[in-house]
């Protein structure tokens, strides 16, 4: 076994400090010295929107918009198994302001209301219209307006339909929403009794839209 020289290991000691204190001074940088990094933001991939609730007519794109909206909230709902005396008199209500979705055919302001969401989606399921073919029916297809006769020009009534003609919308007068409500509970019993099999009209929801300043009541029937 081979002993290292006491002068020696001083001398080794000496040289590897200076090596230590050599590379540490070329290592070490001051903050004053070091090149900026800049931290760069995520960027989130663009996906382009699907063009819906787009129509020539105002109107009609809110009402697209308006039968998607509510289709989808009342997939969010607990449907209750038996019907109240306040289901016949509820309603509900959107408001949108200042909207930029599609713009170029979407007003910026309007309302959006449906009267007795619960009893018409209950209608419809009695009479063998799913939600899905009433939602694609209505949202995702413009529909169009019927040629009118003279007589729905005077009595100011307007219709159109949906494109695979399953639904038919009549555009008609507050008094006749009142109408409809006073005899919504006893068409509804009627409905349930004759298990849906009826030839009266079927009617499966019923709306007011409020654009451009201008009140619209509107019902939708099976064609």
């Amino acid at each position: 076994m081979s002993c290292i020289p006491s002068d020696a290991g001083s001398k080794i000691r000496v040289k590897l400090g200076r090596q230590l204190s050599d590379s540490f001074s070329l290592t070490s940088i001051s903050r004053d010295e070091m090149p900026e990094v800049k931290k760069q933001k995520k960027r989130k991939a663009f996906k382009m929107k699907k063009k819906v609730f787009r129509s020539s007519d105002p109107l009609l794109s809110v009402f697209m918009w308006g039968v998607h909206h509510s289709v989808s909230q009342l997939q969010h709902t607990t449907i209750p198994p038996l019907l109240l005396n306040d289901d016949f008199k509820a309603f509900s209500k959107v408001s949108i302001e200042n909207s930029n979705f599609n713009s170029d055919n979407m007003t910026g302001k309007f309302k959006f209301k449906e009267y007795c969401p619960l009893v018409f989606r209950n209608l419809r399921e009695r009479f063998g219209v799913k939600d899905s073919i009433f939602n694609a029916a209505l949202s995702a297809t413009e529909p169009y307006y019927e040629s009118q006769g003279e007589k729905e020009k005077e009595r100011g009534h307007k219709y159109f339909y949906s494109k695979d003609n399953r639904f038919v919308v009549k555009i008609f007068h507050s008094e006749e929403v009142a109408f409809m409500h006073s005899i919504l509970t006893d068409y509804y019993n009627y409905a349930v009794e004759k298990g849906a099999k009826t030839l009266l009209p079927q009617y499966l929801a019923m709306y007011k839209i409020t654009v451009s300043g201008a009140e619209y009541h509107m019902i939708v029937m099976r064609h």
